[in-house]
Order: C-alpha cells, then sequence, then structure tokens
C-alpha cells in the first residue's frame, strides 16, 4: 500500500527543496510535527472509509464468496459429508437414548460414573459438529485441532470407566482445583488484565474447597492430572496426559495427536506445515478456506467419536444398544473407505 508513506516522504521532499538553507535538526522537528499529526488524522478517516466499504457490500462479497466455496467444497466432498454427518447424529441420538433409559436409576443410586461418561459423550457429540462444521467450511487445520481435544476426551472417558469409584470421584473433584488456579492467577494479574475479579469472599471460598480436597487425597492433588496419579501408581513425578493414554492402549495415536498440536501451539512447524496446502508445491501463505487436507482430520473424528459413543453403549447395555454399536462401527468403517476413495484420486 504505501500511501500515507508517500505521502510523508513528498511533504520532507518538498520541505528540503523549498527551504535547504534549514539545518538538519530545524527540518527533522518539523517532520516529527507532521508526522504526529499525520497519525493523529489519518486513522479515523481510514477506519471510517473501511467500514463505509464494508458495510456497504463488501462484506456481502466476502460472505457470498465463502457461500460458493461451501457449495463447492460440499459437491466435491459431498459422499465424505453425508457419511460423517450420519455418524454424528447416530452417536448423538444412541447417547441421548442411553441417557434417557439410565439417568433416572443412575440419579437414585448417585452413579458418577455414568453422568460423568454422559458428560464426556454429549461434549464429544458437540466437538464432533465443530469439526465437521470447520470442514465444510474449508479449514482442516482447525478441525485437526479440536480433534486433539475430541481425543483428550475419549481417552478420558475410556480411562474412567476402567479405574474405579475414588477415580472418578477425584477427577470431578478437580474442577475445584482448576477454579481455584485460575482465579488466583486472574487475580495476580488483575491490574493489566482490566478485568474485575472475584471478590475475596469468592476467593476465600474456592480456597477452602481447594484446601479440603489437598488434606482428602494429598499434596499431589494440586497437579494438572493429580485426579489420576494413584490410580496410575504414579508417585515420583507429575502424571501426564501420556500417561493416560499409555494406561488405555491409545498411545499409538500419540503422532497424530503431536502433529494436531502443531495447530494450536507456535512453533516453526506450525508455519510450516499445513493439511490445507498440503498438496500444493509452492509456498503458500494461506490465510483463508481450503478444499483440501480433510481426509486427516475426517477420519480421526469418526474413529474418536466412535470409540466414545461405544464407551458410553457398553456401561450398560441393552439389546437396542448393542445393535446401535454394530450400526456406529459399521458406518465408521464406511467413512473411512468413502475417505479412502478420495484419497486415490
Amino acid at each position: 500500500m504505501d500511501h500515507f508513506q508517500k505521502m510523508l516522504d513528498e511533504i520532507i521532499d518538498e520541505v528540503i527543496d523549498k527551504q535547504p538553507e534549514k539545518d538538519q535538526d530545524t527540518i527533522l522537528k518539523y517532520v516529527n510535527s507532521c508526522l504526529t499529526r499525520l497519525i493523529e488524522e489519518i486513522p479515523p478517516g481510514v477506519l471510517e472509509s473501511v467500514k463505509n466499504n464494508a458495510f456497504g457490500g463488501g462484506l456481502e462479497q466476502v460472505r457470498a464468496n465463502q457461500t460458493q466455496f461451501v457449495e463447492k467444497s460440499r459437491e466435491k466432498w459431498n459422499r465424505a459429508f453425508d457419511h460423517i454427518e450420519t455418524l454424528i447424529e447416530i452417536c448423538s441420538e444412541a447417547g441421548s437414548n442411553v441417557n434417557r433409559r439410565i439417568r433416572p436409576s443412575a440419579a437414585a443410586s448417585q452413579d458418577l460414573l455414568f453422568d460423568t461418561l454422559t458428560k464426556l459423550h454429549a461434549k464429544s457429540c458437540l466437538l464432533a459438529r465443530e469439526i465437521c462444521c470447520l470442514l465444510v467450511n474449508g479449514f482442516p487445520d482447525g478441525a485437526h485441532a479440536r480433534w486433539r481435544a475430541l481425543h483428550e476426551l475419549v481417552v478420558t472417558s475410556i480411562f474412567l470407566k476402567r479405574s474405579d469409584s475414588k477415580t472418578v470421584e477425584k477427577f470431578r473433584h478437580h474442577q475445584a482445583v482448576d477454579a481455584y488456579k485460575g482465579a488466583r492467577q486472574h487475580l495476580s494479574l488483575k491490574g493489566r488484565l482490566q478485568a474485575q475479579p472475584l471478590s475475596e469472599h469468592q476467593l476465600s471460598i474456592l480456597q477452602e474447597e481447594y484446601e479440603a480436597l489437598i488434606r482428602r487425597y494429598g499434596k499431589n492433588f494440586k497437579n494438572p492430572y493429580g485426579w489420576a496419579e494413584e490410580f496410575l501408581h504414579i508417585t515420583n513425578r507429575r502424571a501426564t496426559f501420556a500417561d493416560i493414554e499409555k494406561a488405555v492402549g491409545f498411545d499409538h495415536w500419540r503422532p497424530y495427536y503431536k502433529l494436531a498440536s502443531q495447530n494450536i501451539h507456535a512453533t516453526a512447524q506450525t508455519i510450516s506445515f499445513s493439511l490445507a496446502v498440503f498438496s500444493s508445491s509452492e509456498d503458500i501463505l494461506l490465510t483463508g478456506p481450503s478444499d483440501s487436507g480433510l481426509i486427516d482430520p475426517a477420519h480421526s473424528m469418526s474413529i474418536s467419536l466412535t470409540q466414545v459413543t461405544v464407551n458410553l453403549l457398553s456401561y450398560s447395555p441393552n439389546l437396542d444398544d448393542v445393535v446401535y454399536q454394530k450400526v456406529i462401527d459399521s458406518l465408521c468403517a464406511n467413512v473411512g473407505e468413502v475417505l479412502k476413495e478420495y484419497l486415490n484420486k
């Protein structure tokens, strides 16, 4: 663009040409005063112009382009999207049916595991919809990043189902640890955040609950995965998510998890690799949607959603649940087959 820089350069050239006798310091002071005035006066007008252009039709064109992209992307990936969206719907329906059937007895018996598994499954279905939305709109790297979160839900759900009641209880109580730590961090940064922290009374309530839990479960309960350390028999270090993955036999997913993590963390790999432009030989600075790179996040999401759904359906299964499991397993396999067809094109 350089429009305003050229304007300043012209002012400097004009001063030098018209008043060559002035010394450098005088010219510099004059230029600085002009620069200060330009910085104060120009941005409001530019902002108003930008808004007028955007609100006067510019944004409509951007939205129309995105709508057109989605239509073409759906046309290209139609069979894949149909299978994926069907899988999401049937997994959501299956979880809802289980919840309706078991919830009354689970509530009466205060079955914390069932409550936890249903909540993890519901969150997983929500994440699957988010991933699908990102895929349809052309953001495979964002979809892969969200799959990372879905994978964590799946692993946690399976781990808790295989653990004991104390571990499930500790998992749910760990929310108080996260809440207290978050409140303390917010309080320490209140000046810079310019946001009102919790009141002293609110913070004291969180602190009391936090300290009571530490007394109950031990000092290591404050660790990020302190709720899982006893069941994992880890005493000489902090547990990690990788430990939980390994405990349920999901550590073979770690390469994919690490690949998805690069879309969350700022590393050199983050700016060097992108699913959206992986098929291109050019060095593209992508800032918008792409209809490439959908296969990995789509397949990973389908597998993970199937895993977490089957984990819930097998909690206290009846015949309907078994039928759902078979249907969902088959549909997930269909998703893989359809995506493989696109890979071979």
